[in-house]
């Protein structure tokens, strides 16, 4: 960040930063002439890990906690608002088109920028709507259980398979360096009280956000045990 403020300071170029650091965002325009450059001001300290740090490396308590917020907010706010949006909205569509094109059929001049945004939230509207929408208890404990296997297995397996233990950095320093831990991925257990309490919540959650139809709470782990037992984990 510093080498290309100093080359847009350079070159008298305008500059656009941003960045997240945990739930929290930060932009700051620079303007030849007319305002600070990024370099001449010093970011306060903070403790809090890059957005990218809490999903792939995450080595405190917060981090956890941050990481787990933003995917309860993302699944059963973020996207449920949106699809909920889309069936009420007749002209969902064409207001989203909207933003990415003139009425004559030219681009706008961020498009590419709100096509990304757009291709994000089809994605979430395709997931909600169809390939994650649910009818019965029984396929939100499906749900359920194949999320535990994509955020305590796959996930892992495959950062595991990118950075393996012994990988080095670009200094030849161990990649795997405190504050970093080096992950294991969990089988799931039924008999954990751990792994059965995430099922019992995400499949509760689940069947809350579709409304389902004679839906009651349910707790009780034997309720959960011959439904997960019938569950095909890929």
């Amino acid at each position: 960040r510093h080498y290309v403020d100093a080359r847009c300071v350079f070159f008298s170029k305008p500059l656009l930063e941003s960045g997240t650091m945990g739930t929290k965002c930060n932009v700051q325009c620079v303007i030849p002439h007319k305002t600070i450059s990024y370099g001449a001001r010093k970011d306060p300290e903070t403790k809090e890990a890059p957005e990218c740090a809490l999903h792939n490396f995450p080595h405190t308590i917060n981090h956890c906690l941050s990481l787990a917020r933003s995917e309860f907010v993302g699944i059963f706010d973020s996207k449920a608002s949106e699809a909920a949006n889309y069936l009420s909205n007749p002209n969902y569509l064409n207001d989203m088109q909207g933003k990415i094109w003139n009425p004559d059929g030219t681009e706008k001049p961020d498009a590419a920028g709100k096509a990304k945004e757009a291709n994000e939230v089809l994605d979430g509207l395709l997931e909600t709507l169809v390939e994650g929408k649910v009818s019965s208890m029984e396929e939100c404990v499906v749900w359920a259980r194949l999320r535990f296997e994509e955020y305590f297995s796959n996930k892992i397996k495959q950062l595991t398979f990118s950075c393996p233990r012994d990988m080095l950095n670009s200094t030849g320093a161990p990649f795997w360096s405190p504050p970093k831990r080096f992950p294991e991925p969990i089988q799931f257990n039924a008999d954990d009280p751990e792994h059965m309490n995430f099922i019992i919540a995400a499949a509760n959650l689940k069947a809350q956000l579709y409304k389902l139809p004679g839906y009651r709470e349910q707790r009780s782990p034997a309720f959960f045990r011959p439904l997960l037992d019938s569950v095909v984990v890929p």
